[in-house]
């Protein structure tokens, strides 16, 4: 019933994403979770005064004054009584992959709370450029310089040195003046075993990270049996597949960065690789595909309106990713049913029993306490009485619990009308036979 299913889904999935979102237990497969505006193009500036426009956030960025009015439809407090006149400054360097400084100097140009008179593009290993790096201690490219008078109020991303506001905190990729290199531009290797169907799919994995704006050059796929493949395990000790072999410079990036700790290690060769991979994955030691949950379903055929535990199936695909290998359904007249009953001390049914392969997703494991026990590796779900509008079966006392009360009232209603139409049908016959007794005499 769909009002089962949505109240024991939203209780599993309440429980598994607050878990998900816990610093210590993150994992790669989730690093789209991060906000979007992280990555995109890669350039953070024009997201702030973008988004910092759409809200009508910029109140807080210009010293107070009561409704300076700067346009029909944008309203800021300040002091001053005109939009700031201001020369933009971009100092570049060549670097194909790093973000387009011409379009980011184009939506600055656009913000609501500037007036750029003037703009200038040096290249930063001219004496000019060079005066202003040194002048303003940049160190990423391209930087952005806006000068002018009336420049006393904060802006986003952009900090306050001497007699100009500077952006030069640049995301990845960027040009690194100290080093003379690009930064932020990331090798891959992904190992793979290319016979294993049920394995997660690890280009999702760069595709995902693609999208947020990182930026991948030389990317190179082996199998873990091949000539490169074993060198690869055997230098880094990769224990399970598939997995990637980033260069350094995936450090660049927050995505990666925040979470790096916890899913993956630094070798010391500066290559990054990822040690928490996402089920179904092979284990190289032991040559098994692990991941791949068996499922049963402890059914009572009894009860045609409880929930169907199924649909937990299809609630840990969507939200885990899981893989699932065989199905069974038991029911609790059986003698295998009731060998589980037993087994597992189960006192709620319908209820679900899985194979110790769920928990290797890292999801379920510090979760399932709340919503069921572990016992011999089984993951079994026992704990339907916390989940509200649940409709289930107590087994001790024989009731079926959570009938929506409207539900009870109409079964009620339809046993009150069945009684009088018998008693009318009774009365109706009585006077007949009378009748007919008469007649005879």
């Amino acid at each position: 019933m769909s009002y089962s299913y949505c109240s024991i889904f939203n209780l599993i999935r309440g429980i598994l994403m607050k878990k998900k979102h816990s610093k210590k237990n993150e994992d790669y497969y989730k690093l789209d979770r991060k906000a979007i505006g992280y990555g995109i193009l890669a350039i953070a500036l024009i997201i702030v005064i973008a988004v910092l426009y759409s809200q009508g956030m910029f109140d807080s960025i210009l010293p107070e004054k009561e409704d300076a009015k700067i346009s029909d439809d944008v309203k800021i407090k300040t002091k001053l009584d005109v939009i700031p006149e201001v020369k933009l400054i971009v100092i570049t360097a060549d670097c194909e992959k790093c973000i387009n400084a011409s379009l980011a100097a184009k939506i600055i140009k656009e913000a609501p709370i500037l007036k750029i008179t003037d703009e200038e593009f040096i290249e930063y290993d001219s004496e000019e450029g060079k005066t202003l790096v040194a002048k303003y201690t940049i160190t990423r490219l391209p930087a952005f310089i806006l000068k002018g008078e009336n420049l006393e109020f904060d802006m986003p991303t952009f900090d306050k040195k001497q007699d100009a506001l500077v952006f030069s905190n640049t995301p990845a990729p960027y040009y690194d003046i100290e080093s003379g290199k690009v930064k932020g531009v990331v090798d891959v290797i992904k190992v793979v075993d290319p016979d294993c169907e049920d394995c997660f799919d690890i280009e999702m994995l760069t595709t995902n990270l693609k999208a947020f704006g990182i930026v991948f050059d030389e990317e190179k796929t082996v199998a873990f049996d091949s000539q490169e493949g074993k060198e690869v395990i055997l230098k880094y000790d990769i224990k399970s597949i598939p997995t990637v072999v980033f260069s350094g410079d995936a450090i660049e990036y927050e995505q990666i960065s925040s979470i790096w700790d916890t899913v993956g290690s630094t070798e010391e060769d500066g290559m990054m690789v990822l040690r928490q991979v996402n089920p179904p994955y092979l284990d190289i030691d032991s040559g098994d595909v692990k991941g791949i949950v068996d499922i049963t379903y402890l059914m009572d055929e009894s009860c045609d309106k409880c929930y169907d535990p199924q649909m937990l199936k299809d609630m840990f695909t969507q939200q885990l990713a899981m893989k699932f290998g065989s199905e069974n359904t038991v029911d609790i007249s059986s003698d295998d049913g009731k060998d589980l009953i037993e087994e597992f001390e189960i006192k709620y049914v319908p209820t679900i029993i899985m194979s110790s392969d769920a928990g290797e997703y890292p999801g379920i494991t510090g979760v399932w306490k709340q919503i069921g026990i572990v016992k011999d590796g089984k993951y079994v779900l026992t704990k339907l009485d916390v989940a509200q509008g649940v409709v289930y079966k107590d087994l001790e006392s024989g009731d079926i619990i959570g009938l929506p009360e409207e539900e009870n009232e109409t079964e009620d209603a339809e046993i009150e009308e069945v009684e009088p139409v018998e008693n009318e049908v009774e009365e109706q016959e009585e006077p007949e036979e009378t009748t007919e007794s008469n007649e005879t005499a």
